[in-house]
């Protein structure tokens, strides 16, 4: 019997790093103070980063097979403060 080679095409996976910033807002409760910055620095928690991290993983993994994820913010990072109705403090 003749070798019949498969009509299948071949396929190559590849680790991918990636790098892309997102904004996300963060409750009153989820983030402190800044211990080496001024009373106006806030970082957030680090169980709030955590929760982030979870469910972007959870929603990249619904497509594809995420190997590692980290967040991370720091006071520098913060864009803004605003009221439970939008509204900028």
């Amino acid at each position: 019997m003749a070798h019949q080679e498969s009509s299948a095409k071949k396929i190559y996976t590849f680790r991918v790093q990636c790098s892309f910033e997102l904004e996300y807002s963060f409750t009153e409760d989820e983030v402190e103070r800044d211990p080496g910055g001024s009373e106006e620095d806030f970082n957030p928690k680090e169980d709030a980063i955590l929760t982030l991290e979870k469910n972007l993983r959870e929603a990249l993994e619904a497509n594809y097979h995420v190997t590692s994820l980290e967040a991370y913010a720091e006071s520098d990072e913060l864009i803004g403060i605003s009221d439970g109705e939008g509204k900028i403090v």
